[in-house]
């Protein structure tokens, strides 16, 4: 019995809803990264916003899961279930 990728909403920074039209989508993955392949592939646009061209998430985006921030090293690995809340933070800085 084949088992379903689940279905999780990610929630995206407010700075980020004028680029992707939306601050929430629907996405899959059994982990923080499919989840993230799947929003990539609904918002192309997405992954340039959250990721560096090694593959890793940018150094001022954090991640959390149902509200508990999730270290960095633990990113790609840390699963999800379906129902799960994946909230994308991003620090700003400037001068």
């Amino acid at each position: 019995m084949a088992v379903e990728t689940p279905t999780v909403l990610l929630l995206l920074p407010s700075v980020l809803k004028p680029v992707v039209g939306r601050d929430r989508l629907e996405v899959r993955g059994s982990n923080i990264s499919e989840a993230l392949e799947s929003a990539f592939a609904q918002v192309p646009v997405l992954r340039h916003h959250l990721m560096l061209e090694s593959g890793e998430l940018r150094p001022h985006v954090l991640c959390l899961v149902n509200g508990e921030s999730v270290l960095r090293a633990r990113v790609r690995s840390t699963a999800l279930a379906a129902g799960d809340e994946l909230r994308i933070h991003q620090a700003i800085s400037g001068g």
